[in-house]
């Protein structure tokens, strides 16, 4: 609201001359006082809220946590489908699946950020408890596409233990290995106009203050018959300029690359998957830097995963000609990328 403004009048007695003159008297009477009052307008609920709202949400959410509604793991968080909005998803931290919750005093809180206009996965919702002990869950909006490449080491064994988490697939298992071969080839047939929106869409997410969770390859949704990759899981951006470079470095899921191309390990693809495996990580970070050129943006050094995972691969040794870390950052430049 605008403060209160006022005028008030006063105008000064005007002094004679001369002595003997009758002075005249001006009453200032003033202007009256304004009060300039912003009309301020209801929030307007996002799409979500009010449909919890309508549907009692928040009190059936014990019926989400059901195995066949998972859609995805990540280092702390599972990701589960909602049977009756097909539009959002319900991220809840893993730790708190383990003993039932009562949701009686729990509520919902919007979040949605307006400024963000795009799809990106991004949260819309929280549900919150009024006892700071218990979880709190997210609403985001869903993205159609199956996960690019696979976690993480880390996301899959015990940190403590170094053992392996229950129901998942070692690191090198054989249904790994073709996930990730089928996700590289169908990025590498990709048309070029994908890879612009998708640059495009990462600097936007830069200039608006929001980072992509590039730790995680599965951030990355494909989806093959729209072709287009979609993203999800995004913080606040601490810094500038940190999302174009390491989401190339999540895209090729270059820090598997290595293991699928292993011939040491008992769980081998054949060498002609190797070589079309190859050429489709080289195709798809060729594509990626002319998109970068396309759209103007340019990779930083700042970007730690970028500059010394990616930019020291084979793959992109191939890609840019070039033997050593300081010719690939000068092929870069060149380009006007870096």
């Amino acid at each position: 609201m605008i403060n209160t403004i006022s005028f008030l009048g006063n105008v000064n007695r005007i002094q004679p001359k001369n002595i003997g003159m009758v002075q005249p008297s001006f009453k200032g009477q003033g202007v009256q006082v304004d009060t300039f009052v912003r009309s301020e307008k209801p929030k307007e609920e996002n799409e979500f809220v009010s449909w919890a709202k309508r549907n009692n949400f928040v009190q059936s959410m014990p019926n989400v946590f059901k195995k066949e509604n998972v859609l995805g793991k990540g280092f702390t968080h599972t990701v589960f489908s909602l049977d009756d909005n097909k539009g959002y998803v319900l991220r809840a931290r893993t730790d708190s699946l383990n003993r039932p919750i009562d949701f009686s005093n729990y509520s919902i809180i919007d979040v949605q950020d307006k400024s963000l206009e795009a799809n990106y996965g991004q949260a819309v919702a929280k549900i919150v408890s009024s006892d700071i002990s218990k979880p709190t869950f997210e609403v985001m909006r869903k993205q159609e596409g199956f996960a690019c490449g696979n976690p993480p080491s880390t996301a899959i064994y015990e940190e403590e233990t170094g053992k392996l988490k229950a129901g998942e697939l070692s690191y090198e298992a054989i249904e790994r290995k073709e996930h990730y071969g089928r996700t590289m080839r169908v990025l590498a047939q990709m048309p070029q106009e994908t890879y612009d929106e998708l640059v495009k869409n990462l600097a936007s997410l830069d200039d608006m203050g929001y980072k992509f969770d590039y730790y995680n390859s599965n951030n990355f949704l494909i989806d093959e018959k729209n072709k287009k990759i979609n993203i999800i899981d995004l913080e606040p951006l601490k810094g500038h300029g940190k999302n174009l470079g390491n989401a190339l470095y999540a895209l090729t899921n270059i820090d598997y690359f290595g293991t699928y191309q292993s011939t040491t390990d008992g769980n081998l693809v054949s060498s002609e998957e190797r070589n079309q495996n190859f050429d489709d990580v080289i195709n798809i970070i060729t594509k990626y830097n002319q998109a970068m050129v396309n759209n103007g943006e340019k990779y930083t050094e700042e970007e730690y995963e970028f500059i010394v995972k990616l930019l020291g691969s084979t793959p992109m040794m191939f890609a840019l000609r070039a033997r050593s870390d300081e010719e690939r950052k000068e092929k870069l430049r060149e380009m006007g990328i870096l």
